[in-house]
């Protein structure tokens, strides 16, 4: 075996236009490959990096002909917690959008309010310092990206303080970096506890503030079972503590998160099917490339081929060293391919849609922060298609090896015709192949675009909007109040400058709440908890 990878290596070295060819093919097959396998595996696949997923739900309500949402009240969960005979672990979670104050440096932000087992449920490890719990108050767990980029990385960070729209709270840990909570797409900041929350929402009650609430079933127990008594839990709760709430035809639903929640999962399901399918033609184009170069190159060496056998050598000798050196190139540019995918990955990220707001605000665009970074199954698709590239392309060679007449090729007198019918059949396949990537790549670039360029709903065309947040400038409470109060008295002028004609503008109009971007969510939301005034935005 030595012998023959030795015999491999000089051929290759004396042939280095065919080896760079060969390599190169192989490595743009494979990085193709394994940068979308590993994006599908990210949104399709990939499990949350938690104790037990596959046994996580989450509790959602639907209506007729309206979109479901995840929120509740926070009453309901410890209900719940107390009378389910199906769920064990019941936590809650909510996002809110304030601004963050650390080290001089005001942002807005998206941290997560969690109730003290939130983490103990999920069997998250803190990478530094420690978790929330029950006896913590105004505490803060970072997030690793934030971490990051806020902190630098600094290992020293635990003890320090930031604000959350006024209110100082303690670091106490960050979470690992696999870890981003169970909303896929976009990462929070920081995580508090869900005691603090209704300091970001001036006048609400704790018990009736909304939440997602999450749980774990029990041993024994299926989803549906689940879902049969949740639902008559909820009704009970319903009808002993808010009548009025009941609305007909709405219905609770006990939903997996296994592999968390995306709104981009649903978006781009489709559109990564496509580009799967359309990489592993282009792989077996690859192939079929590789296949005709070896059959040539097989061809070449029927003479040296014939006068092995007549030496003595066996025919699995033969197909021995053509599998040698299949592999060979297989290995060499699987490995430049590997390389060549984890150092594109950023601009791969940079190319998809952006991410939707999921909690406060759902039409708020944002950093896309999609876990890629390799694990087993990532590792193991690479070497699955570097198998394929190794057996697909030495067919060709392998199949005329065990063909060929001893006394044909040292008279030199043998025929083409096997060779030219097996040259046409690679060539037809390779022409099919494009044939289908073409069509798949372009399907695939509309569905992108069109994933890009989702609108709101309505024409977005020479609109502009100027909002105003007076807490990015330090405003107290009473200032903020204040200037509300001023610009609302304004709406008359507003009016008024829509009907004058403007070079400018030709018409502007006022809103004290935002921009009617928003889903059928968050409307829902507003109508069942209490909200703080947002301040007016104009829309010219």
């Amino acid at each position: 075996m030595l012998l023959d990878i030795r015999y491999v290596a000089r051929q290759l070295r004396r042939s280095p236009g065919f080896f760079a060819a060969a390599v190169l093919l192989v490595a743009i097959g494979i990085a193709a490959n394994t940068q979308t396998f590993t994006l599908v595996n990210a949104l399709l696949l990939r499990s949350l990096p938690v104790q037990s997923p596959g046994d996580l739900v989450q509790l959602y309500v639907t209506r007729p002909r309206l979109l479901s949402h995840p929120w509740f009240e926070y009453r309901f969960s410890q209900y719940l917690a107390s009378h389910s005979t199906t769920l064990t672990g019941i936590c809650v979670q909510v996002e809110r959008t304030l601004l963050i104050e650390h080290d001089s440096v005001v942002e807005r932000g998206h941290p997560h309010y969690v109730s003290e087992n939130y983490f103990a449920e999920l069997g998250v490890r803190p990478l530094h310092g420690r978790l929330i719990t029950r006896q913590d108050d105004h505490v803060a767990v970072l997030s690793h990206r934030y971490w990051q980029s806020a902190y630098a990385g600094d290992p020293n960070v635990i003890g320090r303080t930031l604000r959350l729209r006024g209110h100082a709270y303690q670091i106490i840990g960050v979470a690992p970096r696999e870890f981003t909570g169970t909303i896929l797409d976009s990462s929070p900041e920081l995580w508090a506890p869900f005691a603090n929350r209704i300091e970001s929402v001036p006048g609400a009650s704790l018990e009736r503030s909304a939440a997602e609430i999450l749980g774990r079933l029990r041993p024994g127990v299926t989803r549906v079972q689940a879902e049969q008594e949740t639902a008559a839990l909820w009704a009970r709760h319903l009808k002993e503590s808010a009548p009025d709430a009941i609305v007909e035809g709405e219905r609770l639903e006990v939903r997996s998160i296994a592999r968390g929640v995306s709104p981009m999962r649903e978006q781009s399901r489709a559109a990564l099917t496509l580009l799967l399918a359309a990489t592993g033609l282009l792989l077996l184009m690859v192939c079929a490339n590789i296949g005709g170069l070896l059959l040539a190159r097989a061809t070449a060496r029927d003479r040296e081929t014939a006068v092995r056998l007549a030496v003595g050598a066996s025919k699995f000798q033969i197909v021995r060293l053509w599998l040698i050196e299949s592999l060979v190139l297989a290995i060499t540019g699987s490995a430049f391919g590997v390389l060549l995918a984890y150092a594109t990955m950023p601009y791969l990220v940079k190319w998809l849609p952006p991410a939707r707001g999921f909690g406060d605000d759902p039409a708020e665009i944002r950093v896309l922060t999609l876990n890629l970074q390799p694990d087993w199954t990532s590792v193991l698709f690479p070497l699955v298609v570097c198998a394929a590239a190794t057996l697909l392309p030495v067919l060709g060679p392998i199949w005329r090896a065990l063909r060929i007449d001893l006394q044909t090729p040292l008279k030199a007198a043998l025929s083409d015709a096997g060779h030219h019918h097996m040259q046409t059949a690679i060539c037809t396949i390779q022409v099919a192949f494009c044939t289908v990537l073409l069509v798949c790549a372009g399907m695939l670039s509309r569905s992108v675009a069109n994933l890009r360029g989702a609108g709101p709903g309505f024409s977005t065309d020479h609109i502009a909007v100027l909002s105003v947040d007076p807490e990015l400038r330090r405003y107290t409470k009473d200032q903020a109040a204040g200037l509300r109060r001023r610009l609302l008295m304004e709406r008359i002028n507003w009016q008024a400058c829509a009907l004058r004609p403007s070079p400018a503008a030709r018409s502007c109009a006022a809103s004290a709440s935002s921009v009617p971007l928003l889903s059928l969510e968050r409307a829902h939301r507003r109508s069942t908890r209490a909200s703080t005034p947002s301040l007016p935005s104009t829309s010219t």
